[in-house]
């Protein structure tokens, strides 16, 4: 069937008008991302297309498309795995099948001791660190990019997209020494330091990985208390304002996107807050997520408009009702120890590839 079709593009392409960019996304767009992938090996301006941030953009949709949580275990068996979470209209979410997928880099094997940070994920892309290299990849794919070395240290990370210029950016270094690397070019540049303000009066926690909107980047800073976010079109730094905290509870509070909103958390605590229209402080929003836990909590994703996915201690993953105030516990199959989850990051799948020319 698929033949059959990729023969009828080919001799369309020979004896019709071209047809509108717009009609021919239209059309792909009804079809399977397994199909699309075939359908690449058309011609090279079908697989450009299909390859496309463009075209992937307009198809990838959190709320049509399925959604997947890639995971790190580091004991017994250390690997990367990846689950499919399904589509926003599917019924209630139970269990998912993990499949591991380390083998498929060709690159590195986890060992034990290796420390990996998820760095963020974009677009169906995920950029993690492992045995000090980064990695950029598509699961769907299996495409692989390996990230050149920028021969410097880090405690501060962030994974995105500029829309302006196509091409997917990460930002690394510490808060006076950071540089940009862009995946188009495959190349590092040195770019201003955080703001005087910030470099001589923010704390930021630990190493950061911030969270990529709207072409930034967004950082928690505690001193003051702000989101900090860089742009990645005019790569300069600002501000954005946060709800009132208590005294003495900021040094735990995570910055991510949830259902395409900014949203801070407290790790150990029960406040979700989301910003409904991005940089107006008054439409921040409170969500309570009565969940127990022992050492932290953290929301992973919005897998439907009420309904958050959550990680729980490390060892759990947990489904909460927004509306309802209920939850319950997702079940992981294939697995090596799903009570020791080291860390997970949610994606969609798309068929952008790391592999992007000048």
């Amino acid at each position: 069937m698929v033949k059959k079709v990729e023969n009828m593009i080919q001799s369309s392409e020979r004896s019709m008008p071209h047809l509108p960019l717009d009609v021919i996304i239209g059309i792909l767009s009804k079809l399977p991302f397994k199909s699309l992938f075939q359908f690449r090996r058309v011609s090279k301006s079908w697989h450009s297309l299909i390859s496309s941030s463009h075209f992937n953009q307009s198809i990838t949709n959190p709320n049509i498309q399925r959604q997947y949580m890639v995971m790190v275990n580091l004991v017994p068996h250390p690997g990367l795995y990846t689950a499919s979470l399904g589509s926003a209209d599917n019924d209630t979410l139970t269990a998912v099948t993990a499949v591991k997928i380390d083998h498929v880099l060709g690159y590195f094997e986890l060992k034990h001791h290796v420390w990996t940070i998820m760095i963020g994920s974009c677009n169906g892309l995920l950029c993690f660190l492992a045995e000090d290299v980064i990695y950029i990849f598509n699961p769907i794919t299996s495409e692989c990019k390996k990230v050149p070395d920028p021969k410097f240290g880090a405690a501060v990370y962030g994974f995105g997209y500029d829309c302006t210029v196509d091409d997917y950016k990460l930002v690394l270094g510490r808060k006076n020494n950071l540089h940009l690397y862009s995946l188009r070019s495959d190349s590092w540049k040195k770019i201003q330091d955080f703001p005087c303000s910030c470099s001589n009066h923010y704390e930021l926690y630990g190493a950061l990985c911030g969270a990529s909107l709207n072409g930034a980047i967004h950082w928690f800073g505690r001193q003051p208390t702000v989101i900090v976010a860089f742009g990645f079109a005019d790569e300069k730094f600002c501000e954005i304002s946060v709800p009132t905290f208590p005294t003495g509870v900021t040094n735990d509070i995570e910055v991510g996107v949830f259902g395409g909103c900014l949203g801070i958390l407290r790790r150990c605590g029960h406040d979700l807050w989301l910003m409904k229209e991005y940089m107006v402080k008054q439409s921040w929003n409170r969500v309570e997520i009565n969940v127990p836990f022992q050492s932290y909590m953290k929301p992973l994703a919005l897998l439907k408009e009420d309904e958050a996915l959550l990680a729980v201690d490390a060892k759990r993953l947990v489904l909460y009702n927004i509306r309802e105030g209920t939850y319950r516990d997702l079940v992981i199959r294939g697995f090596p120890d799903p009570t020791w989850i080291f860390t997970a990051k949610t994606y969609v799948e798309s068929l952008v590839s790391p592999i992007m020319k000048v």
